[in-house]
């Protein structure tokens, strides 16, 4: 018996023609991907496959509308409103902002929301050799893995500035939540979703490295000493208690700003971050961090001059209605106590605390790295200890991105910033640690100082 594989021709370039093969001359198609089999070619009423070749073409095209079409309906089955991709974004992010505005917990943030505007409008209007990534025309239904592929490779390879892989990877994950409604809605059948079925070698790899800046110890000292000496305030609100909330507790934007007078206990030491009406909290419903000695110094005064129980720890107000809201702006002044920071520090570590950014998540990236050099019980702190206290579900946030091993390292019980003349003179106590920093040079990378 004899087998040969037919090759195209004009009369059969078709797309599917290479299906069709012969064995002892008759003209056989293979068929198993469509969900059928090996089958004969054989014209009505006859019993053999035929072997003439325009006959086997013509059956074989009767033969793939029979699978093809059924497959197509299938697909389609439970589809209740077609509609075009670029239409159904658009509701879905109306729908996510009309959420977001009622400030209810589980909700997407603005901030969030823009984000994934600004990931999701390039693909539908950014032209690349002449074509859009994706046409906003296309039915929802419709786009395929094949489509998803094409638009990140477009977009990836854009002239004049590509897509970067976090850029990428927020397109991915804004899409994948657009298909998960569409698929909710009826819109497309259940169960697709392009955007997921991505394989890992499609995505984009994002930088391992964390950019966030880090603080030394001596650097946030000089931040917190600035501070007093400005005395800015936000409102009513004084910054220098507000700065030292965020460097002794780690706690994220929001989480500090929405904290409410109950939530620090003078009598255990405690400050807990628990969800309330003015903000949710990232991960766990409610987690406590310690209360160390230096903030409890400034915000026993400061509590004591709220004259209440409860309501924003560090409260704004509404500038028409007055009504109690929280802080949203604090850059301005953070610039200021920067800058007068690396005044008081002089040359060199001046210029280096001035090129750093400062934000919160500077401050609780320099908390958590501080807090993993302190001793519990004489003993260097559990690391689950402090990925409890920082809200993470993990290590590998603390692993990868927030521990980091400063030039100055200072061991103790309680969490503290050093300053630079604190450092020398204990250097000087124990010669056995090495130089002090003025004597270790012009370059403050150079610095290895182990205290404690």
């Amino acid at each position: 018996m004899m087998t040969t594989r037919i090759r195209k021709s004009p009369a059969a370039a078709g797309e599917h023609a290479n299906r069709l093969y012969t064995r002892n001359g008759r003209y056989y198609a293979d068929l198993r991907d469509l969900g059928g089999g090996r089958e004969a070619m054989i014209p009505p009423h006859q019993t053999y496959a035929t072997k003439d070749e325009a006959v086997a073409i013509d059956l074989l095209a009767a033969r793939l509308r029979d699978l093809i079409v059924p497959e197509r309906e299938r697909h389609f089955r439970g589809v209740t409103r077609q509609v075009t991709v670029g239409v159904f974004v658009r509701e879905w992010l109306d729908d996510k902002r009309a959420l977001a505005g009622r400030g209810g917990e589980g909700f997407t943030s603005p901030r969030t929301l823009r984000r994934y505007e600004q990931a999701i409008q390039p693909m539908f209007t950014r032209e690349v050799d002449g074509t859009v990534p994706l046409d906003e025309d296309t039915l929802i239904a419709s786009v395929s893995l094949t489509d998803v592929r094409r638009v990140i490779r477009l977009l990836r390879s854009a002239v004049g500035g590509g897509y970067s892989a976090a850029s990428l990877h927020q397109l991915i994950q804004a899409m994948q939540l657009v298909f998960d409604a569409a698929a909710d809605e009826g819109v497309v059948p259940s169960g697709h979703n392009p955007w997921r079925q991505l394989r890992r070698a499609d995505r984009p790899r994002l930088p391992r490295q964390s950019r966030t800046d880090f603080l030394e110890t001596y650097e946030v000292r000089a931040l917190l000493d600035a501070a007093d000496e400005l005395a800015p305030r936000i409102h009513r609100v004084p910054l220098e208690v507000l700065l030292r909330t965020y460097a002794y507790t780690g706690g994220r934007e929001k989480e500090v700003l929405g904290l409410c007078v109950e939530d620090v206990d003078f009598r255990r030491d405690t400050v807990r971050f628990v969800s309330n009406r003015f903000r949710p909290i990232k991960t766990a419903d409610e987690r406590t961090v310690p209360l160390w000695p230096e903030l409890k110094r400034v915000l026993q005064p400061y509590v004591a001059s709220l004259h209440r129980i409860s309501g924003l720890l560090f409260p704004g107000y509404a500038p028409r209605t007055g009504a109690e809201q929280m802080l949203t702006k604090l850059h301005k002044p953070l610039v200021a106590i920067r800058t007068q920071a690396a005044t008081r520090l002089g040359e060199p570590y001046g210029p280096v605390l001035a090129g750093k950014a400062l934000n919160s998540r500077v401050l609780r990236v320099s908390y958590c790295s501080a807090r993993l050099q302190t001793l519990d019980g004489g003993r260097p702190v559990a690391i689950w200890t402090v990925i409890q206290e920082m809200g993470h579900s993990s290590k590998r946030m603390v692993e990868t991105v927030y521990g980091r091993v400063g030039n100055a390292r200072h061991r103790g019980d309680v969490v503290e910033y050093v300053s630079l003349g604190e450092l020398n003179d204990r250097n000087a106590q124990d010669n056995s640690l090495g130089p002090s920093l003025e004597r270790r040079g012009p370059d403050p990378m150079s610095v290895d100082v182990r205290l404690g």
